[in-house]
């Protein structure tokens, strides 16, 4: 699965690996947000390291969902639509 907020922000999965890519050199961090195979919580990790970084970490369970947002503090962050897999 792959997911993009605008150019800044991009977020894939492949079963339980997760990556995060800061693809902006604006300041601000990226975030993947998920859920997992029988979960409806929105889980979520941020990529803060900086322009041009790739967070990559496991999920803990099979990921069904995906969307790639860009963190602004003191508000919401926008996030792009969210990309669906069925296992």
């Amino acid at each position: 699965m792959d997911a993009r907020y605008s150019d800044k922000v991009r977020v894939t999965a492949s079963g339980s690996t997760l990556k995060a890519y800061d693809t902006s050199c604006d300041g601000r961090g990226a975030q993947a947000n998920w859920q997992r195979t029988g979960s409806s919580t929105v889980f979520e990790k941020t990529n803060g390291e900086g322009c041009g970084t790739v967070l990559q970490f496991t999920t803990g369970g099979t990921v069904t969902q995906i969307r790639a947002c860009l963190v602004i503090p003191a508000q919401k962050d926008p996030c792009s639509a969210w990309t669906s897999r069925q296992y």
